[in-house]
């Protein structure tokens, strides 16, 4: 018996365009908007179209640092014990995520700066971010 090919999931895709949405708008505003825009056009498919199986709404979801917008994965955090004073879980995408860290994470911080050489910052550092 050969391989055969056969075509699943056979669906039509309409991507909503944000071209005409301010610059002003935050990335969040953007989305809600998009999503509206998305569920507008999914009743009017419903309204107009005869022989829709479905129409609804989906997307994508993924998890971003909200400082660098790089995705977020396991491997941007720092795993236990993985170098001397870092801590489980401590952002390595940038600097600002490491910073945020340290402020919910005040406690860790004298014995990580044991074994940090951090030089780029103050001794009283992660005190003066907390503040």
């Amino acid at each position: 018996m050969a391989a055969v090919t056969k075509r699943k999931n056979i669906r039509v895709e309409i991507e909503p365009d944000g071209s005409w949405i301010p610059s002003s708008k935050t990335p969040r505003e953007v989305e809600d908007i998009l999503i509206q825009r998305a569920r507008d056009i999914a009743k009017q498919v419903n309204r107009h179209l005869d022989d829709t199986g479905s129409v609804g709404l989906n997307f994508d979801t993924i998890v971003e640092c909200e400082f660098c917008e790089n995705e977020w994965t396991d491997s941007q955090t720092t795993k236990a014990k993985a170098t001397p004073g870092e801590p489980e879980g401590m952002p390595i995408c940038c600097d600002e995520a490491q910073e945020e860290f340290w402020r919910e994470n005040i406690a860790l911080w004298p014995e990580a700066q044991k074994h940090l050489p951090w030089t780029s910052y103050s001794p009283g550092w992660p005190w003066e971010v907390a503040k």
